[in-house]
Formats: C-alpha cells, structure tokens, sequence
C-alpha cells in the first residue's frame, strides 16, 4: 500500500514538462525541509529568543531563553512532536518521490 501511494503521487507528473517535474521537485524539497529537525530548530528558537529580543534585551534572559529552548523543546518536544505527525515516516515518502520523480526527468528528452 505505502509504495503503491508513493508511485501514484510521482507518476501525477511522468507525462508533465520538464519544468513542471523540477518545480514538484522543488515543492517537494521544501515540504522534506518543513519537516525536518532543522526546520523545528529555527521556528523553536526563533520564536522564545524573539520576545527577548524586542521586549528586554540582556544577555543573561538571551542565555536563559537558549538553556530553555534546548530543555523544553528539543529534548522534550521534539519527540512528541516526531510521534504525533510521523515526520520521519513522510521523509522518506518524500524523499522516494522525489527519488521517482529525478528517474521521471532522466527519462525524458531536452526539448
């Protein structure tokens, strides 16, 4: 069932363009990148240590906000978050698109 879906989803685009089989390859680089840990990192971190920046900008609350980014989120979070949404099984659903896709955009002629 898990391969059959993933081949339905890439052969969407085996008789599209060149250029529409790079930009779903494109979309669905983004979409592995969104679900990634450093995705998760940036979005994480950006959103305790933002408040400290605007509202009382001191080194020691910029630390604070970093010890507990790392304590809260990443060891804690993290994981709950990787089993709640599966991100690690729709990486590699994207990431055999994408493989299927590249093998679509060999096979096709330059012109």
């Amino acid at each position: 069932m898990y391969e059959q879906s993933i081949m339905e989803e890439a052969d969407k685009y085996k008789d599209s363009s060149r250029l529409k089989i790079k930009t779903m390859i494109l979309i669905y680089k983004f979409l592995r990148f969104c679900n990634g840990d450093t995705y998760y990192f940036i979005v994480s971190l950006s959103t305790i240590l933002l408040p400290l920046f605007i509202f009382k900008f001191s080194v020691g609350s910029i630390f604070f906000g970093m010890v507990l980014h790392y304590f809260i989120f990443m060891t804690y979070l993290k994981n709950k978050i990787d089993k709640v949404f599966q991100t690690t099984k729709e990486i590699c659903e994207i990431n055999d698109v994408i493989r299927i896709l590249e093998n679509h955009l060999k096979n096709k002629n330059p012109n």
